[in-house]
């Protein structure tokens, strides 16, 4: 995971959810080569001794980690995409004309993994919510083009995976 940007948009503080959300980009970042027999194994080895090097990425993970309501709630979303990663990653490979999941940046594949999560295990998540977070991610944590990039695929996720939900 790369260092979080700066715009006026990202000036807001997220709230727990939000905050959840970026724990669970981290977490998915360092454990997407881990086999899924092995992540949860890896991903408590993970939030008990959370990176804090020198780069802000790894302190905002040490931050989130340490957060209770935001572990809270990346714990349960954790849950949604391990359980069905495989799903969420054909979904993603459905949604995506041109680009092979594997060859997507690292931030915006798991961006989307989440999105595509919610969208298919959080019903009570308002698909616009949804929408929102997957772009503020891929905007904060990503390139300059990730946020359109996940924006319009997440947009593709939300119209197959909640056909007729305008909101």
């Amino acid at each position: 995971m790369t260092k979080p940007t700066s715009s006026s948009n990202q000036d807001r503080q997220p709230d727990a959810r939000g905050r959840g959300r970026e724990l669970v980009l981290a977490a998915l970042c360092h454990l997407e080569d881990v086999t899924a027999q092995q992540r949860p194994d890896a991903l408590q080895s993970l939030l008990a001794s959370p990176p804090t090097g020198d780069e802000t990425g790894e302190t905002r993970f040490a931050e989130l980690a340490a957060d209770r309501q935001a572990r809270k709630f990346a714990l349960a979303l954790l849950e949604v995409v391990f359980e069905g990663w495989e799903t969420i990653d054909e979904d993603i490979r459905a949604a995506s004309k041109r680009w092979r999941l594997e060859r997507m940046d690292r931030v915006d594949r798991n961006a989307l993994r989440i999105g595509a999560a919610e969208l298919r295990g959080r019903p009570d998540t308002p698909r616009g919510v949804i929408l929102s977070e997957a772009v503020r991610l891929a905007s904060t944590y990503g390139n300059e083009r990730s946020a359109g990039f996940v924006n319009g695929l997440t947009a593709s996720l939300a119209d197959a995976l909640r056909p007729g939900v305008s909101r």
